[in-house]
């Protein structure tokens, strides 16, 4: 488990509870605040719900914390036995959870995160093989604004499609560095370029060509707490290059072709993907601090972008660098 992500949840659950203090209203596509530990089979029910509504994207649930009470407290429930209960109801995959205790004067509350990017989630129908003669065992829930009900043809379709689009990636390596740059000659002023590049491998799933714009496509990078972030990097994607020497090269790659653009995929291959930003100030933590990174890359014809998450760990500077990470999947 990562500490860089336990150390986000815990921030963002924090900001929860103090909008709940100032009487904010919290709960949204997202956030879902619980009073008490519901009952492992409507839980179930309710998270497959959530998840199946936002799928691809990270939910939070808090327990013990009313919108129009505030803190009242997580109670006494054992969180491995109320998961495993919860868990049981699902059939296949349930969405992964990381947990944290957090301590809000005299009372504790549980901070929930779960992960959603193997949508669909199915759950058992507790009604099955009731006295009623309920006949259907399984049921694919859908969130819709408080309440949750059976997912209809449209909203299945809004799930399992863009599944059917979006292409797998394989992350190879990567490396960030941050290195100052001329801004200004007279006077002489000095900023830093921050560039992040990660090497993957990309497996179209559908039957034409995987077209990704490079306007649509963003990069996060994010620090241990919610104001250590920096967005609006440029994002671009290229094939693969195979040096002759004296400086030649030439493509490596049939199956990706790259304008200023887009990158156009037709078929299995390698590629470079690289963000970069030029900062006037360096923030300091960024400086030899462990971040996570998030890309979003829009595929036309797809509902949802292709989202990749890594870790970037600091790393030896070469030259008149100001700072240097090793990419990795997070």
């Amino acid at each position: 488990m990562s500490t860089l992500r336990i150390a986000r949840l815990e921030a963002w659950a924090l900001t929860v509870v103090e909008r709940v203090n100032a009487h904010e209203r919290v709960e949204d596509a997202r956030v879902e605040l619980k009073r008490e530990w519901p009952a492992p089979k409507k839980a179930a029910r309710r998270l497959a719900g959530h998840a199946n509504a936002v799928a691809g994207v990270e939910i939070l649930w808090i327990i013990g914390l009313d919108e129009d009470d505030g803190v009242v407290g997580a109670g006494s429930a054992e969180l491995a036995d109320w998961w495993a209960g919860t868990q049981s109801q699902f059939d296949g995959f349930a969405p992964s959870m990381t947990d944290i205790r957090l301590d809000v004067g005299d009372k504790s509350l549980c901070a929930l995160g779960f992960e959603t990017t193997r949508a669909p989630y199915v759950v058992n129908n507790p009604a099955y093989g009731s006295q009623g003669g309920e006949s259907v065992s399984k049921e694919v829930p859908w969130r819709d604004g408080t309440r949750v009900r059976s997912a209809n043809r449209n909203e299945l379709l809004r799930i399992l499609l863009p599944a059917a689009i979006v292409p797998e990636i394989e992350v190879l390596e990567g490396d960030g560095v941050a290195k100052p740059y001329v801004v200004a000659t007279e006077p002489r002023v000095l900023g830093t370029e921050l560039e992040f590049s990660l090497s993957m491998y990309m497996t179209p799933r559908g039957e034409s060509a995987t077209v990704v714009p490079f306007h649509r496509c963003t990069c996060v990078a994010t620090g241990a707490s919610v104001d250590q972030r920096i967005e609006k990097f440029k994002v671009s994607l290229s094939r693969p290059r195979a040096y002759r020497g004296e400086g030649r090269d030439h493509s490596d790659s049939v199956t990706m072709e790259r304008t200023s653009n887009e990158l156009i995929v037709t078929g299995p291959g390698k590629c470079q993907l690289k963000a970069v930003i030029d900062l006037m100030e360096f923030p300091k933590w960024l400086f030899n601090r462990e971040l996570r990174l998030t890309f979003s890359l829009a595929i036309i014809d797809a509902n949802v972008p292709l989202c990749i998450q890594v870790k970037a760990t600091p790393t030896n500077l070469v030259g008149d660098e100001t700072a240097r990470w090793i990419l990795e999947q997070a």
